[in-house]
């Protein structure tokens, strides 16, 4: 015997096989095409006639179809042409029994392949008996090693792919808009409620529970990036700003969280002297107040003694003496401080003769006096002070009638106004009236 030979393929190598037969005869050990993309290798003239005469299962179907050996079984010719083309052919005998799972059949160097000649005068030689020789043993396979736990398990049946019948009508009831709405949303509120029940009903646990959501409260408000550590209070005088800090009742630092600034701004606009506040928790974590401080317009002569009031009539602060403020005007009476409005109107009016004006006077929570200098008084009517105020200052301008010796100037009753003349005045009168014509 020879060295081994590689049996020659009709198609390049790692090519796919074609479904195209080609035409002419095949040469010896070259793969056979059929149409589903399978490859085979043409047999030997010995393994025909072992297939033959022991009747073995030709998976090809060359025996019975007539194929001759060393032929393809798709690509060569049938009938005449066959007969006509019949040549001696070299055969080959290819071992399989020593391939192995995962052996390659051209590039193993075990696999053999022995040349044997065909008989001259024929193509297809006559089947012979097979050998006495025993058969080599044909190699097993390499079986995979199995695990305990793969040995103790049962095999699974293959499942049914088909719903069981109580999976149909659980799948149909599914689809039901309101069973879905109550499996969403009614189910998951019901346990929601349960628990919190289940919860409140023991005292114990309520307790515990409410202890638990404390302290997690606490712990996330004492966090250092919700503290506010100062107070400020901006544009505001020193008197005015000791009034807002007393105000303030919250212990620096503290949490943001515990600081009510609406709480806050109602204690600060509590102080008199503040009309407005805003209250903000700025960057450098400080509580910033600005403060709209009151102006004081009047000043108010009241049961109470004296106090500072602005354009609206509210208090500002009290008034140790009237010289602290003698640039104020000034009013006095119950009630005037209800009336401030108006106290202020009627000095606009007695502007001309404002260094004469000592103040007002609210008579009877009713109506104005107005005093000046000399002990003057003009005595105005409930009812269209203004205007009466506007008249009397029309007669100064025209006759001075504030500059002469009058006492009263009585305008209660704006049909019948009467002048009261001091007692000089009076004796006066009364001399000239007792002079001879």
């Amino acid at each position: 015997m020879g060295a081994p030979v590689e049996p020659p393929l009709r198609r390049a190598p790692g090519s796919r096989p074609s479904l195209r037969a080609s035409s002419g005869v095949a040469l010896p050990g070259s793969p056979r095409v059929n149409p589903f993309g399978a490859e085979d290798y043409a047999r030997a003239p010995e393994t025909h006639g072992v297939a033959r005469r022991h009747g073995a299962h030709d998976p090809h179907g060359a025996c019975a179809a007539g194929h001759a050996p060393g032929e393809s079984l798709y690509a060569n010719p049938t009938g005449p042409e066959r007969a006509a083309r019949a040549r001696p052919v070299q055969a080959f005998v290819w071992r399989r029994d020593v391939l192995r799972p995962g052996w390659s059949v051209l590039t193993d160097p075990k696999v053999t392949l022995r040349p044997v000649v065909a008989a001259p005068e024929r193509a297809r030689p006559t089947p012979t008996a097979p050998p006495a020789a025993t058969p080599p043993p044909i190699a097993r396979a390499e079986v995979p090693r199995r695990s305990l736990w793969s040995r103790i398990r049962p095999t699974r049946a293959l499942r049914d792919p088909a719903p069981s019948r109580l999976a149909y009508r659980l799948n149909r009831l599914w689809l039901t808009p309101s069973v879905r709405r109550f499996g969403k949303v009614g189910l998951p509120v019901a346990l929601i409620a349960f628990s919190i029940g289940l919860v409140a009903v023991d005292p114990a646990r309520r307790d515990l529970a409410a202890g638990m959501i404390e302290d997690v409260r606490n712990t996330f408000y004492d966090r250092p990036e919700f503290r506010v550590e100062a107070l400020a209070v901006s544009d505001v005088s020193p008197e005015l700003r000791a009034a807002v800090e007393s105000r303030i009742d919250v212990g620096f630092p503290e949490s943001s969280f515990r600081i009510d600034l609406d709480a806050l701004r109602a204690a600060v606009l509590a102080v008199d002297a503040v009309q407005d506040a805003e209250l903000r928790i700025t960057a450098d974590r400080t509580l910033d107040i600005r403060v709209t401080e009151r102006a004081p317009a009047i000043v108010w002569r009241g049961p109470g003694g004296l106090a500072l009031l602005d354009a609206d009539g509210h208090r500002i602060a009290r008034l140790g003496a009237r010289h602290a403020r003698a640039d104020l005007p000034l009013i006095a009476g119950e009630g005037a401080d209800k009336h401030v409005a108006e106290a202020l109107a009627l000095l606009g009016i007695l502007a001309p003769v404002h260094d004469r004006v000592r103040g007002l006077v609210r008579v009877g929570a009713r109506r104005w006096d107005v005093v000046l200098d000399r002990d003057q008084r003009v005595q105005l009517p409930e009812t269209g002070p203004l205007d009466a105020m506007e008249h009397i200052m029309a007669l100064d301008r025209a006759h001075d009638l504030l500059a002469r010796d009058v006492v009263v100037v009585d305008l209660r009753n704006t049909a019948r106004p009467v002048l009261r003349l001091s007692e000089g005045a009076l004796e006066t009168l009364h001399s000239i009236r007792q002079l001879p014509e």
